[in-house]
């Protein structure tokens, strides 16, 4: 069990991150309604995503 414990943090610590990415760009959209912006950090996420 003591073994388990650091991936059950890593995998928090991935997903807290990803949250954050998440607010990050809404509040990026709310500022900056550039399309242009908006789909490079779409496509960004989508990558970093996808990796996981």
């Amino acid at each position: 069990m003591p073994q388990m414990a650091p991936i059950m943090w890593y995998h928090l610590f991935i997903i807290f991150n990803m949250m954050t990415l998440v607010l990050t760009t809404k509040i990026f959209f709310s500022v900056v309604p550039d399309s242009t912006l908006v789909n490079t950090t779409t496509i960004i996420t989508n990558k970093k995503t996808w990796k996981l």
